[in-house]
């Protein structure tokens, strides 16, 4: 003959109740775990598993609704961004068997982070872009639920998105009406968060031409400083030739004068003998030096 002994069935509902619905980073909020038995015997213990770094407290309640007792254990707790993504457990145990159930901490929170980035350079929230090409302005930001992205430019809504946090501005032909002010705008139903960039459009031939200028002043500018060297050498030689050597209409000072002796005594006769005379001829020679 058989016994049969009734089996304990232990049941942990199917659902973690969250008051309130949603875990907002940096509110205080409850998550409960009920256990329902019909079971007189031995209670059972409920405890939390949480992450090391989650202070939080735990407050234990036993119900009763007709044969149906319901243990309630509540844990209050304050989650930051960082517990995003993390497990929750709550677990029973009797003394031969024990369950658990696990939840998943979805933080939710305020959009924050934006950030604006391009291939392009961006160097202090302006970006500069050449006239005619294509160029490609990223918005991103971090915020769960997700946030609606918006480009504004002059007050005009280019265009929107809510999907993964990130809204491409495409531009297939920069010109020069591209130039200005652009903001990106993110929110969520937490909060929202902006941020702009100001677009210089560039002509294509701009950087030649300046480049361009730039070597035709450096060129004019030498040889207009060498006609200027060369006038003032010239004027300053002038000077200095006509004080050295003045000339013969501006000076009574008589021109300088060379003479120079010329001895006829030994010069041969016709005969072949030569003779002595005492007579000296001095021949003159003038020097005369002009300004030019």
């Amino acid at each position: 003959m058989y016994n049969y002994y009734p089996v304990t069935k232990l049941h942990v509902s199917d659902k973690t109740r969250i008051i309130p619905a949603e875990i907002i980073a940096g509110k205080r909020v409850d998550i409960s775990c009920t256990f329902n038995t019909t079971c007189n015997g031995t209670a059972p213990v409920l405890t939390w598993h949480t992450p090391t770094d989650v202070p939080g407290s735990v407050s234990n309640t036993v119900t009763q609704h007709g044969v149906t007792l319901i243990y309630t254990t509540v844990l209050s707790l304050t989650p930051s961004l960082k517990h995003h993504g993390q497990n929750l457990t709550c677990r029973l145990r009797f003394p031969s068997v024990s369950t658990e159930q696990t939840l998943i901490l979805t933080v939710e929170y305020a959009p924050q982070n934006l950030s604006i980035t391009s291939l392009e350079m961006i160097d202090a929230s302006s970006i500069n872009m050449t006239e005619g090409n294509a160029r490609v302005i990223i918005c991103s930001v971090e915020s769960f639920p997700a946030s609606n992205l918006t480009w504004r430019h002059l007050n005009v809504t280019m265009n929107r998105a809510s999907s993964n946090n990130e809204l491409w501005l495409v531009i297939p032909h920069v010109t020069s009406r591209n130039t200005g002010a652009y903001e990106c705008v993110a929110e969520n139903e937490h909060g929202a968060v902006e941020g702009s960039i100001t677009i210089t459009v560039e002509r294509r031939d701009s950087k030649n031409w300046t480049v361009g200028l730039l070597t035709a002043g450096v060129i004019l500018s030498g040889f207009l400083a060498g006609i200027f060297i060369f006038i003032y050498v010239r004027n300053t030689w002038d000077e200095s030739c006509c004080s050295c050597f003045p000339s013969q209409g501006h000076t009574d000072k008589p021109d300088n004068l060379l003479y120079a002796t010329i001895n006829f005594s030994k010069g041969p006769n016709g005969d072949g003998t030569v003779h002595r005379s005492e007579v000296t001829e001095y021949a003159e020679i003038r020097f005369q030096r002009n300004c030019a």
